[in-house]
């Protein structure tokens, strides 16, 4: 169906070239032009103006003039003048049908060719399109106008912009100077020195920069000055571009005036903070010199406390040398029953260690009973779990091929239902293109029966009008009348045969396009037949499918019965395992406690030889007090001796 689509298509087209020779070069001028300015594409419609044209020379009512005017001029001669009206009628018929079909948008109604038509057509749509080439280039040159206008705009303000950044850098240059040396000579004993030299270099490193921008900036601009008639879209890009530079210098230029105000407020600040130094120094020094009296003052109210000291301790060593007596007495009482007590909780844990091996060992077996009940429970339960995980992979599986089966099913559904609707809307527009086809065969075979009776009718007259040639012994005005009478009959008769050849090329194509038909309508069926066998196929698999899905069923209701199963086993295995764990921790809380009672034996100890220890410590405290005490009254009388001189 495409292809005789296609076929036809194509003979039309090459038709509409024929026609269209003339015109072909102003057409393409135009289209070129309104391809390269995108702006000025308001004549767009030119293409489509000339297509309707030529649609409209094709539909034009000149056909239905030209065969009613030969009919007309057999119809002024008196033989046969019923039947020359009965052939124009239908003539007439004939043409109105070949304008309504040249109407239609189909590829095989539209392939007659008139010559006689095309000629005035041809002249006015040359005319068309030459005034609107003509309005377009003179729209184009008006453009290129502005565009120029443009173009030295932007040249005029480049030159002041450049001239601008000129005087800037000068200007920037003189003020570096000029602030250098004052500047240098006022932070040679400061820390922002420094900083202040890096902020000049950084300010020659993008004077520098600045300056070989701008001499880049003028190659391009000599380069534009140069490139302006030819590349008239390409200058405004290169503006923006420029732009976007001297932005970018400015703002370059932004940071470096805020660089130097930063820098200038640091020198100030360093200033500030040195006078601050030098004051807090002054008043440092001032507040030393009342410190150092105030500590001699103090030395003074030091020495007179230490000889009231030394009276005090003297008193107490005697009062502490008798409590220390009474106390050694009694630790010595205490350490004795403690050294009894000691004894005594030896033997005791030497017996409780005893005890602790055998419940130790007694652990120890039921440790390995335990773990060996676990490892076999977990055992156990890795299996169930795998076979849980295998149920209900098998599962999961089996509903993904359910849906997926369901969803094909779906599908295949749908599709049928579209290729049925389809090939029903086919079926009825070749039907009724047959029917068409049918109608139109049947107008041309009566068209050819009357044409053939009309032959013999007027050759029939002609052999009369010969015999009454011979046997007349008319005048010479008679004869140059049946001499005119037979020209006539001969055109008419030429006009006929040109008509039944044109009609019998169309019955030719009309034969041709049923036998399309018929083979497009046998293609169809065949579709229609593998369609069923499709539909019997896939009821086969829905079939399968059903079946499939009881058995699965049936396996997942199995499956769930031996999953309860599993989880009682479980749960009887896991109650055991809890039952065992309580019992391991009553033998884990008695282990604590014994544990618990000899750490307090052991505590006790401990105690015992920290208050002897302690005891040893103090006498040996207040022998060395007593020593220093006597050392510093033999010092005293020295230093105040030294102090008076």
């Amino acid at each position: 169906m495409r292809r005789s689509r296609d076929d036809s298509y194509q003979d039309a087209v090459e038709k509409l070239k024929t026609l269209l020779d003339d015109s072909n070069e102003t057409t393409r001028s135009g289209t070129s032009l309104r391809e390269e300015e995108g702006p000025l594409s308001h004549n767009s419609s030119l293409s489509d103006e000339l297509s309707l044209d030529e649609k409209k020379s094709y539909a034009s009512p000149k056909l239905e003039k030209l065969i009613l005017r030969r009919i007309s001029s057999s119809s002024r001669i008196g033989i046969g003048r019923h039947r020359s009206r009965r052939f124009g009628e239908s003539i007439h018929n004939n043409g109105r049908d070949m304008f309504k079909m040249n109407k239609r948008h189909n590829s095989w109604h539209n392939l007659i060719k008139f010559n006689d038509e095309n000629e005035g057509s041809h002249q006015t749509r040359n005319g068309e399109v030459y005034d609107d080439v003509v309005g377009l280039v003179k729209k184009q040159e008006c453009y290129i106008k502005q565009l120029e206008g443009e173009t030295n705009f932007s040249r005029d303000k480049l030159n002041k912009l450049l001239l601008y950044t000129k005087d800037l850098l000068e200007n920037k240059n003189e003020q570096d100077k000029s602030f250098q040396t004052p500047l240098m000579e006022g932070l040679k004993d400061t820390d922002a020195c420094n900083e202040v030299i890096m902020l000049h270099h950084d300010l020659k490193s993008s004077t520098s920069t600045f300056k070989l921008e701008n001499f880049a900036l003028k190659k391009k601009v000599e380069a534009i000055q140069e490139s302006e008639k030819l590349k008239e879209q390409s200058l405004r890009k290169e503006i923006s571009v420029l732009s976007e530079s001297l932005n970018h210098l400015r703002s370059e230029f932004d940071e470096v005036t805020r660089r130097e105000s930063e820098a200038v407020e640091q020198v100030k600040r360093s200033v500030e903070v040195a006078e601050q130094v030098r004051l807090e120094k002054t008043d440092l020094e001032f507040e030393i010199g009342q410190l150092k009296l105030q500590i001699e003052r103090q030395q003074a109210r030091i020495r007179s406390l230490i000889e009231e000291q030394v009276i005090k301790s003297e008193e107490e060593r005697n009062f502490a040398e008798k409590k220390y007596k009474n106390q050694l007495t009694q630790i010595k009482e205490e350490f004795q029953a403690q050294v009894g007590e000691s004894s005594r909780i030896i033997s005791e844990n030497e017996k409780l260690k005893n005890t602790q091996n055998e419940l130790g060992k007694n652990l120890e077996d039921r440790d390995k009973l335990i773990q060996n009940l676990r490892s076999e429970n977990d055992k156990r339960i890795a299996d169930l779990q795998l076979e849980i995980v295998s149920t209900e992979t098998r599962r999961q599986k089996s509903d993904q091929e359910l849906a997926l089966l369901k969803l094909d099913f779906e599908s295949v559904k749908h599709d049928l239902k579209s290729e049925r609707s389809r090939l029903d809307s086919e079926v009825r527009s070749y039907k009724s293109r047959i029917s068409r086809t049918e109608e139109m065969l049947t107008l041309s075979r009566e068209e050819n029966l009357r044409n053939v009776e009309r032959n013999a009718t007027l050759e029939r007259e002609v052999n009369l009008m010969k015999l009454s040639h011979e046997h007349s012994t008319k005048d010479n005005s008679s004869n140059a009348l049946l001499e005119s009478y037979v020209k006539e009959c001969d055109s008419e008769r030429r006009t006929h045969r040109l008509i039944v050849e044109r009609l019998e090329e169309l019955v030719r194509r009309q034969s041709r396009i049923i036998g399309e038909l018929k083979s497009q309508c046998n293609d169809l069926t065949e579709k229609l037949e593998s369609i069923s066998k499709d539909k019997l196929s896939v009821s086969t698999e829905r079939d399968d499918l059903r079946s499939r899905l009881i058995f699965l069923e049936k396996k997942n209701s199995e499956s769930e019965l031996q999953l309860q199963k599993f989880g009682s086993e479980i749960q009887s295995l896991q109650d055991e395992i809890d039952r065992k764990d309580v019992e391991m921790r009553e033998m884990e809380i008695e282990r604590n406690n014994f544990l618990i009672d000899q750490n307090h034996l052991i505590d006790n100890k401990f105690i015992v030889k920290k208050a002897d220890k302690r005891c040893r410590r103090s006498l040996a405290l207040n022998s060395s007090a007593i020593t220093i005490i006597k050392k510093n009254q033999t010092s005293s009388p020295k230093r105040d001796d030294f102090s008076r001189k």
